[in-house]
């Protein structure tokens, strides 16, 4: 039978591993958001690529379902030309880019779309691709 000073040891080193989980989970969250991390929901044969902070994009994919999204921030408020240009053999991409709130600004899953954007630099931005059974490769240029 353990004793009490067992049990007092036992439940504050739970207490301290779940502040330590807390922190660790609370310190990713912050690097999501300020864009230094993508967040991955995706099964694919075949996935390379990046979305760099700034929105630029370049990805090569086979047999990918689920999405991928990093936040993007802008240096200079100004109106900008999204430029989407794709060629996917199979399935289905589809773009969304969404303000803080998570209002959608715009989406397309057009092979090649040009939109003119009005960006404020104080803002920050979600870019999402969301992809079903898609093969191919996609680009995203902001001008």
């Amino acid at each position: 039978n353990p004793n009490l000073g067992e049990i007092e040891e036992t439940s504050e080193t739970f207490i301290v591993q779940i502040i330590i989980t807390l922190f660790v989970c609370l310190f990713i969250y912050m690097l999501y958001i300020n864009g230094f991390l993508l967040f991955n929901m995706k099964i694919a044969d075949f996935f390379i690529g990046y979305i760099k902070r700034d929105g630029s994009v370049s990805l090569n994919f086979e047999g990918c379902k689920g999405k991928v999204s990093r936040i993007i921030r802008f240096k200079v408020s100004r109106e900008y030309v999204f430029t989407y240009q794709s060629e996917v053999t199979e399935g289905v991409v589809t773009v969304k880019f969404l303000d803080k709130q998570k209002r959608e600004i715009l989406s397309c899953s057009t092979p090649d779309s040009q939109i003119k954007i009005k960006i404020d630099k104080k803002k920050a931005y979600r870019l999402i691709f969301i992809f079903s059974n898609a093969t191919g490769k996609c680009n995203v240029i902001w001008k």
